[in-house]
Order: structure tokens, then C-alpha cells, then sequence
């Protein structure tokens, strides 16, 4: 199985992924990572890095992106069994 969870915000999808860490040991060898943009304050990634964590879950060394909608624009994967957007509640 493999998952994108598109989230609004860079500090949504680095808590979403520490929580999923938590989670996932449990499920025998799931993993899951997140990408945030290069311009994030908080998580400074590289192109780079975005494109080996995507080169990783295509050869299904991750299961689960947590990324923020920076991704959704030009990401083609075939084999994606899941796609969530994950939005804050509206008040």
C-alpha cells in the first residue's frame, strides 16, 4: 500500500508524519516521511531530498508522503493506491 496525505500547512505534515512514526512500527515495515517547500522556516529540503523521498516511495521504500499541496503539481505515480487531502476543520 502506498499513501499521499496532502496537507495545507508545513507544520501539519511534519506532525502528521511524527504521529504516523508512532503508529506505523506496528504494521510490519510501513514507513513514512514528509516534504515540505523550499521556502519552509521550518523544514529547509532541498529538491534534491523531495525527489529521493518520491524516488523512494515509487520503488516502495516509503508507503506514506505527507506533503504539503507544493507536490501536487507535477507528481505522477502510477502504483499510488491511496490519495488523502487532509484540511484544517472550518470554523
Amino acid at each position: 500500500m502506498r499513501c499521499i496525505i496532502f496537507v495545507e500547512r508545513i507544520i501539519t505534515a511534519i506532525a502528521l508524519e511524527a504521529l504516523l512514526r508512532e503508529v506505523l512500527p506496528k504494521y510490519n515495515g510501513w514507513k513514512t516521511k514528509h516534504i515540505a517547500a523550499n521556502s519552509s522556516k521550518l523544514q529547509n529540503q532541498t529538491r534534491t531530498n523531495q525527489n529521493e523521498i518520491i524516488e523512494e516511495f515509487r520503488m516502495s521504500l516509503v508507503n506514506i508522503i505527507v506533503a504539503a499541496s507544493i507536490l501536487e503539481e507535477g507528481l505522477d505515480v502510477q502504483s499510488c493506491n491511496l490519495v488523502i487531502r487532509f484540511d484544517p476543520l472550518l470554523q
